[in-house]
């Protein structure tokens, strides 16, 4: 492959990473009734990786997700006791929930295709509709 064909088909994949992005944000949001998980809060909501975004095989399961908003995101999760955040993630999800997402984020390293990507988002654009449909 050469450069010049290596970058024409990078954009695509971004664009369909970010919209992926956008679909796993929508969905986190909408399973947690639109409100904080904390302190059921309705405004400035943000959708926050347990394990970060980095790790393809949990970047977009919206069971790697908690709805916050923006204090709680700001102070609890990306604050300075990481630990007590793990502790909340720990008491809402279950330890064998956490272990689970943890185990396959930091399994072994996920690669996807463009091609899988747009499958994979298609497929996540249903349940987002299908997630609509319940509240």
């Amino acid at each position: 492959m050469t450069k010049k064909n290596r970058f024409k088909f990078a954009p695509e994949r971004k664009e369909v990473e970010k919209q992926l992005d956008v679909v796993w944000a929508k969905s986190v949001k909408k399973l947690a009734g639109d409100k904080c998980e904390v302190c059921e809060k309705t405004e400035r909501l943000n959708s926050h990786h347990l394990f970060s975004r980095v790790h393809k095989s949990t970047r977009w399961l919206v069971e790697n997700g908690v709805c916050l908003c923006y204090g709680h995101h700001r102070w609890l999760a990306h604050g300075k006791d990481s630990e007590k955040f793990r502790d909340w993630v720990i008491n809402k999800r279950g330890q064998d929930e956490f272990d689970r997402l943890k185990i396959k984020a930091y399994g072994r390293a996920t690669h996807f295709s463009v091609a899988e990507l747009l499958v994979l988002l298609d497929y996540s654009r249903n349940e987002l509709k299908s997630i609509g449909d319940i509240w």
